[in-house]
């Protein structure tokens, strides 16, 4: 089963609702939610529909916040999505990248997408979030690292043998460029606004 990376970014003010999905794994369950309170509507009518599923005092909670967020400007583009899902070869040659440099990754196990996991009771693999000084590092090692200095790091047979998935075959290298360069973007947007940042694979 293939993993789809998604980026979204969330203004600083939303820093209250991300206390509550830190906080209670039931909020965080439905947290990847926020910035679309028509989807919590849609999910709020069809629990009302069955018995089952999310409390609706839970959803009306999350729904309030989300409209609370809705006139809040977001950075441009809001959202980052791997449509190569080549972001395991881009966080290689990144690590790469850094490593040639002396520098250390910034965060974890992943350059760009590691983060503080979120608690959501199972309902998802991998949901993480950075705080605005995180966001501002990760931009700051993008904005450095063209990708014509990531090519120097890509080696396919070695990066096979390293297991890392998904790998960027040689042809398709073009649309992984022009991957790095949305990822760089969505980056440089989201640390200008001070924004949260939310990490989800699914």
């Amino acid at each position: 089963m293939a993993l789809d990376l998604t980026l979204t970014a969330l203004p600083a003010a939303a820093r209250f609702a991300l206390d509550k999905a830190r906080a209670r794994a039931e909020y965080a369950a439905e947290f990847d939610k926020i910035l679309e309170p028509d989807k919590l509507r849609q999910h709020l009518v069809m629990i009302r529909r069955s018995s089952n599923g999310t409390p609706e005092a839970l959803l009306l909670e999350l729904l309030a916040d989300a409209e609370q967020l809705r006139p809040l400007p977001l950075p441009e583009p809001p959202e980052f999505y791997s449509y190569s899902r080549g972001y395991a070869t881009l966080d290689h040659l990144l690590a790469a990248w850094l490593q040639a440099r002396g520098q250390p990754r910034q965060l974890g196990n992943y350059v760009f997408y590691s983060g503080t996991p979120l608690d959501t009771n199972g309902q998802h693999a991998y949901f993480h979030y950075l705080r605005p000084a995180q966001v501002q590092g990760i931009d700051h090692i993008l904005r450095q690292a063209k990708f014509a200095d990531l090519l120097g790091h890509y080696d396919y047979e070695r990066l096979s043998e390293q297991g890392v998935y998904k790998l960027t075959r040689p042809e398709h290298l073009p649309y992984l460029e022009e991957e790095y360069a949305a990822l760089r973007a969505f980056f440089g947007a989201a640390q200008a606004a001070e924004a949260f940042m939310l990490i989800e694979l699914v």
